[in-house]
C-alpha cells in the first residue's frame, strides 16, 4: 500500500507540472499569432479578432445564424421593457470567470468575441438582453475552437 502511495503521488506531481502551463493569464489576450491556422490581432486589451485561413475555416465546420428579436408578447401594465435578442444555443461559450460570450462574423473568416448577458434559456434558443444586434451573424458551431485560437490554446 505505501509503495502504491508513492506511485500516485509521482503521477500526480508529473500531471500537476504539465497542466501548469495551460493556465491563460489576462496578459496573453493580447498575444498577437502571425503563423498557423489563425492570425489573432487584438482589438482592444480583452478582445481580439481571430481571421482563419481558409483550409482552417473548412477544417473546423463553422456554421453560423443571425442574431434574431425576440418576439415580445403583448405588456398588459403598459410599460416598455427593452427588446430581448434570440440566439441558438450553440452561439454561447462560457469563459472560464463563467462570463457569457459569442463570436459575431466581422468579415470573411473573421471573427471577434462579444460579451452577451443571458435572460433564459427557452430549449435551442438562448434569449438575451445584451448581445448582438438582430441580424449579426453569429457561430454557432466551432465557437470553442475560435476561442481556443484567440486564447492560444493548442488543439490538433
Amino acid at each position: 500500500m505505501h509503495r502504491r502511495n508513492h506511485w500516485v503521488a509521482a503521477g500526480l506531481a508529473v500531471v500537476s507540472i504539465g497542466l501548469a502551463g495551460c493556465g491563460v493569464g489576462k496578459a496573453d489576450y493580447g498575444e498577437m499569432s502571425q503563423q498557423g491556422p489563425a492570425q489573432v490581432v487584438p482589438v482592444n486589451s480583452t478582445i481580439n479578432r481571430v481571421t482563419l485561413t481558409p483550409e482552417a475555416a473548412t477544417k473546423l465546420g463553422l456554421r453560423t445564424a443571425a442574431a434574431s428579436a425576440a418576439v415580445m408578447p403583448a405588456s398588459t401594465d403598459a410599460t416598455v421593457t427593452a427588446p430581448e435578442i434570440t440566439i441558438p444555443a450553440g452561439a454561447v461559450i462560457y469563459d472560464k470567470d463563467g462570463r457569457t460570450w459569442v463570436y459575431i462574423v466581422d468579415g470573411a473568416r473573421s471573427f471577434e468575441r462579444e460579451a452577451v448577458t443571458v435572460e433564459r434559456v427557452d430549449g435551442d434558443t438562448v434569449v438575451l438582453t445584451s448581445g448582438p444586434k438582430p441580424g449579426v451573424k453569429v457561430v454557432t458551431v466551432g465557437a470553442q475552437e475560435l476561442l481556443g485560437a484567440e486564447l492560444g490554446v493548442a488543439g490538433e
